[in-house]
């Protein structure tokens, strides 16, 4: 394989990935990237080994194992946004490509499920906590340049003595 054609096939793949939309036809991605049906369809079929719809519904599948997995999204909603025209659609379609439902697949994966949204849960709150730390630094060194008294400062913004000192100390 020539490297011009080697460039040509990744400048096409790349074009595809880009552009790729779940919600599209084989026909109107062809228009998206200014191909006739045919033209694609062929280089479609150099460049991946596959057709469009091959490809298409490779994609589809991953993108909805991945949501069904690591997301907690009702399935009549996801079903909604792979354009399946009702749960019962979306199930048969689960069952044909992972030969499970996605209620097995996802019951397969709560324990991490769950884990991962304890996780964020736990990262939300550290990330408010540094927050509020930080505006609380903000107003004792703004209270401090008002010459407002370190008890009256712990009174205003509930820390101690030794904090507001701290906080002094290390600005």
């Amino acid at each position: 394989m020539s490297l011009a054609v080697l460039h040509n096939k990744t400048r096409f793949s790349k074009l595809v990935v880009e552009n790729y939309d779940h919600k599209l036809s084989v026909h109107d991605f062809a228009k998206k990237l200014n191909y006739s049906i045919s033209g694609f369809e062929k280089r479609f079929k150099k460049t991946f080994n596959m057709t469009p719809m091959q490809w298409m519904q490779n994609q589809k599948a991953q993108a909805i194992y991945y949501e069904i997995t690591c997301d907690t999204k009702s399935f009549n909603k996801l079903a909604l946004e792979y354009g399946f025209s009702s749960a019962p659609h979306f199930h048969n379609f689960c069952k044909k490509i992972f030969n499970k439902t996605p209620g097995s697949i996802r019951k397969k994966h709560i324990p991490k499920l769950l884990s991962s949204e304890k996780v964020r849960e736990d990262m939300k709150y550290m990330e408010a906590s540094i927050c509020i730390q930080r505006e609380k630094e903000k107003i004792v060194l703004n209270a401090h340049k008002k010459n407002i008294s370190i008890p009256d400062i712990a009174d205003i913004i509930n820390l101690t003595h030794e904090q507001i000192t701290k906080i002094l100390e290390n600005n």
